[in-house]
């Protein structure tokens, strides 16, 4: 898998297991080696769950998730974490 940045593909590494495995300490240390950005998928699903929360919509309404998971921005910068602007 490759992300499209500035005009260039750039890897992306994943790694998965289970939990206390060890997959944040291995991550931290590949980036490091690699010169790679880290991205934690649980600070993305919290920061959409926030703003799915934020947004009062109920977790069983499909459509509802839908339209606020379209309209919301997630940027990371360094180890904070922006919901539509907003560090959270």
């Amino acid at each position: 898998m490759a992300v499209t940045r500035a005009g260039r593909k750039e890897p992306v590494v994943t790694i998965d297991g289970p939990a206390g495995a060890g997959k944040s300490t291995v991550a931290r240390e590949l980036a490091r080696r690699l010169g790679f950005g880290l991205v934690s998928t649980g600070a993305l699903y919290r920061a959409l769950a926030w703003a799915v929360r934020e947004a009062g919509v109920k977790p069983d309404d499909g459509p509802a998730l839908q339209a606020v998971l379209d309209r919301t921005t997630v940027a990371l910068v360094g180890p904070r974490v922006l919901v539509d602007g907003r560090d959270v």
